[in-house]
C-alpha cells in the first residue's frame, strides 16, 4: 500500500512546487554581439551565406566575405576580437556552476517535447528529427543543455520553440565539435569547445562561439539571437491639444505601434498612451511611452430670448468661467444685450486654449398696430364706442377694461395697451370731446283760432327739422296739434323741442230751433268741438204748444260779446237789447239769430241758427166719447212726431173720465 501511494504523492508534490530557479544563466559578455566567433581558428565561407550580427576570429585566417554577406561588423585580431576571446572562455566556464535538472539520453528529437529545465547529456549526442521546446506560456522560461561531448544534427532536423519559448533563453554547452546537418534548423546560443561547422543550407537562429576551433560556413543563414532593441519614439508637436488637433509620433524601427500600425510614424488625434513593441525570437521589448492628451472643446451654447419685440432688447449669454470671450459685436463678456435682428456669434476659449464658436439668430417682431376707432366727438348725453383692433391676446384700457371695445360718455383721454401672441405690446390713445346740446325753444302763438294760422319759430343755430318735415327755422300752421323741431348744431348735436298749438272750442247757439206758434226760445252757446251743429238741430226738450220758450245768445264768463243781431227773414234785422239773452216773439214764423263771441285769446266765433215757428195743433175734446184726434206735426224735424199728455198723466188720445174736472190735452 505504501509503495503504491509514493509515486502519486511525488507527482503532486512536483506540480505544487514552484518553478525551479536555475540561478544565473551563462554570462556571454561581449560575445553577445557576435553571431559567429572563434578565439583561435580559421574563419571561412564558400557560398552565399548571410550573417546578421558581428563575425570574426581573434587568431586565424578569415575568408569568404564576400561572397558571403555580413549585416554587422567583422572583427579579425582586433580589440573587439581579443575581448571576445576572453569572454567566450568565461562563458564556457560559467556552465559549470549550473546544476543539472534532468539527465537525459544522448539522442534528441524524433518529436521529443521538453519543458524548461537544465538537461545534462553525459556523452556526445545527436539530434534526429524535431525537438520541441515548450515554455508552457512563460516567456522567461530557460532551457539549458549541458553536453559532455560533440553535438551533431541530422539532415533536415530542427529545434522548434512553442508556447512563448524565447530563442534567447535557450543555451547549449558542447564540449567538443558542433556540426549542423545539411538543411537543418537549429535554435539557441551554442558555446563550443571545438570547431563550428554548418553544412550546406543549414540555418542557425542564435549564435555559435568557440574558445578553440575553426568556423566553416556553406551557404547558410545565421541570425544572431539577442534581445530586441527598444525603439525610441518622439512627438513632432504638442502632446496636449484640443479636439480636432493631432500630433505625429515617430521612431518605430521594425516594431509595432500600440495602435497596431507598423509604419515608422503615426498621426494621433485621440487621448491615450502610445508606444512601440519590438519582438524577435529572443523576446519582446517596449519603447518609451508618450501620453497624448486631447482636451475637449468648451461647451458653447447661447441662451436668451431669440424673438424680441420692436423697441425691446434681449440678453444673450454663454456659460461663465471661460478664459476668454469674443462676440461678433466685439464684446468680451459672457453676456451681451442686443436690440436689433441679426446673427450673433461668440468664440469662447478655456484654460487649455481650446476654443468653440456658436451663434444664434435674433428676430425682431413688429409691435402690434394699435389704433382706436369710434366717434371722438359726441353730444352731451350721448355715448360712443371706442374699439382697438380685434385679434390681440389681451387688452388693457385706461379705465381698467380688458375688452376690445369700451363705451364712454364722458370727455377725456382714453388709452389702450394691446398685447399680441408673441408678447409684444403697443399703446395708443384718443381724446373724446363732448359738445353741449344746442339751445332749442319755439316761439309764436300757441293758441290758434279756427280758420286762422300762427307762425312758430325755433331759436338756436344749426339746421332745423320740424315734425311737419319743414327745414326752415319758422313754419306757419293752421291746425291744432303738437309741433316739434329738432335743431342740429354744426358739431352734429341735436335738441328736440315741442309745443302744443290749441284751438278754442267753437260755440253754437243752442235752444229750440222749432217753436210752437205763440212761444219763444232761448239760445245759449255750447262747445261744439270745432264743428257746427247741422241746421235743424232738434231741441233737447219737447216743445210744448202754448208755452213760451226762451231763445238765448249767451256765453261763459270768459267770453265777451262783440255784437249781436237778429234778422227776421224778409223783414230785416230785429233789434236786440244788450242783455245776456234775447227772445223771438210770437208771430214771427222764421228768422236767423247771429251771435258773435270772442275768447280770452282773441279768437272770434260766430254762431248762427235758423228758428222755425209752427202753428199750434187744433185741440178738441169730445165729451161722450174720446173722438178728438191729435194733429201730428213735426216740431223740430221731419222725423219728429206729436204726442198726447192728459192732466191725469195719460198719453193716449182717449181717456175715460169718472170724476168731474177739466182735462186739458197738450
Amino acid at each position: 500500500m505504501t509503495r503504491k501511494l509514493y509515486p502519486a504523492l511525488l507527482a503532486v508534490t512536483l506540480l505544487l512546487a514552484p518553478r525551479l530557479s536555475f540561478g544565473q544563466t551563462p554570462v556571454l559578455g561581449t560575445t553577445a554581439d557576435f553571431a559567429l566567433f572563434t578565439a583561435v581558428g580559421a574563419f571561412s565561407n564558400d557560398g552565399a551565406t548571410v550573417v546578421t550580427g558581428d563575425i570574426g576570429t581573434n587568431v586565424g585566417a578569415f575568408t569568404g566575405f564576400p561572397p558571403g554577406t555580413v549585416i554587422g561588423d567583422i572583427h579579425v585580431t582586433d580589440g573587439a576580437s581579443a575581448q571576445a576571446a576572453t569572454d567566450v572562455a568565461v562563458a564556457f566556464g560559467s556552465f559549470a556552476a549550473i546544476t543539472c535538472g534532468q539527465v537525459i539520453g544522448t539522442t534528441l528529437g524524433s518529436g521529443q517535447i521538453l519543458t524548461p529545465d537544465v538537461y545534462c547529456l553525459g556523452a556526445a549526442s545527436t539530434l534526429v528529427g524535431e525537438l520541441i521546446l515548450d515554455a508552457e506560456g512563460d516567456p522567461d522560461a530557460i532551457f539549458i543543455f549541458k553536453i559532455d561531448g560533440a553535438l551533431s544534427t541530422a539532415t533536415l532536423s530542427s529545434v522548434t520553440l512553442i508556447n512563448g519559448a524565447s530563442l534567447c533563453n535557450v543555451y547549449w554547452q558542447v564540449n567538443g565539435q558542433f556540426e549542423q546537418g545539411a538543411g537543418s534548423t537549429f535554435r539557441g546560443t551554442v558555446v563550443v569547445n571545438g570547431a563550428i561547422i554548418l553544412l550546406e543550407g543549414a540555418d542557425l537562429y542564435g549564435r555559435a562561439v568557440s574558445q578553440a576551433g575553426a568556423v566553416e560556413l556553406h551557404n547558410n543563414i545565421v541570425t544572431m539571437s539577442q534581445q530586441p532593441f527598444a525603439a525610441d519614439i518622439t512627438a513632432g508637436g504638442a502632446i496636449s491639444f484640443c479636439v480636432g488637433g493631432s500630433v505625429v509620433l515617430s521612431g518605430n524601427l521594425g516594431g509595432t505601434w500600440s495602435t497596431g500600425a507598423t509604419t515608422p510614424t503615426i498621426t494621433v488625434s485621440t487621448s491615450g498612451e502610445f508606444y512601440v513593441t519590438n519582438t524577435n525570437e529572443c523576446g519582446t521589448d517596449t519603447s518609451n511611452v508618450i501620453t497624448v492628451t486631447v482636451n475637449p472643446l468648451p461647451v458653447c451654447a447661447i441662451s436668451g430670448d431669440l424673438v424680441i419685440c420692436e423697441g425691446g432688447s434681449t440678453e444673450l449669454c454663454v456659460a461663465a468661467g471661460a478664459a476668454l470671450y469674443l462676440w461678433s459685436t466685439g464684446a468680451i463678456t459672457n453676456c451681451i444685450t442686443v436690440t436689433t435682428a441679426g446673427i450673433y456669434s461668440v468664440t469662447i476659449t478655456d484654460a487649455n486654449g481650446c476654443s468653440s464658436t456658436c451663434d444664434v439668430t435674433v428676430d425682431v417682431t413688429a409691435a402690434p398696430v394699435c389704433t382706436i376707432t369710434g366717434g371722438l366727438t359726441i353730444c352731451d348725453g350721448a355715448t360712443t364706442e371706442l374699439c382697438a383692433p380685434p385679434g390681440a391676446s389681451s387688452y388693457l384700457w385706461s379705465n381698467g377694461a380688458t375688452t376690445a371695445c369700451i363705451t364712454v360718455s364722458a370727455a377725456g383721454a382714453y388709452s389702450v395697451t394691446i398685447t399680441d401672441g408673441a408678447g409684444c405690446s403697443s399703446t395708443c390713445n384718443v381724446t373724446v370731446i363732448v359738445n353741449p346740446l344746442p339751445l332749442c325753444s319755439i316761439t309764436g302763438g300757441l293758441v290758434l283760432c279756427e280758420g286762422g294760422s300762427t307762425e312758430l319759430c325755433a331759436t338756436g343755430t344749426g339746421s332745423f327739422l320740424w315734425s311737419t318735415g319743414a327745414i326752415t327755422s319758422c313754419i306757419t300752421v293752421d291746425m291744432a296739434g303738437v309741433y316739434s323741431v329738432t335743431i342740429t348744431s354744426p358739431d352734429g348735436c341735436e335738441h328736440l323741442s315741442s309745443n302744443r298749438v290749441g284751438q278754442p272750442a267753437a260755440y253754437l247757439l243752442d235752444g229750440r230751433l222749432v217753436l210752437c206758434e205763440g212761444s219763444d226760445s232761448r239760445y245759449g252757446t255750447v262747445p261744439s268741438c270745432g264743428a257746427r251743429r247741422p241746421r235743424g238741430h232738434r231741441a233737447q226738450a219737447p216743445v210744448r204748444c202754448g208755452h213760451r220758450h226762451p231763445l238765448y245768445c249767451s256765453m261763459p264768463a270768459a267770453m265777451r260779446r262783440l255784437d249781436r243781431t237778429a234778422r227776421h227773414e224778409g223783414t230785416g234785422f230785429l233789434p236786440v237789447e244788450h242783455r245776456s239773452n234775447d227772445r223771438l216773439h210770437h208771430g214771427e214764423h222764421r228768422g236767423h239769430l247771429l251771435c258773435h263771441v270772442a275768447s280770452a285769446a282773441g279768437c272770434i266765433s260766430t254762431c248762427a241758427v235758423e228758428v222755425i215757428v209752427n202753428s199750434a195743433p187744433v185741440c178738441v175734446i169730445t165729451a161722450a166719447r174720446c173722438s178728438a184726434k191729435a194733429d201730428q206735426r213735426n216740431f223740430a224735424s221731419p222725423q219728429e212726431r206729436g204726442g198726447y199728455l192728459w192732466s191725469n198723466g195719460a198719453t193716449t188720445n182717449c181717456i175715460t173720465a169718472t170724476t168731474p174736472g177739466c182735462t186739458p190735452w197738450w
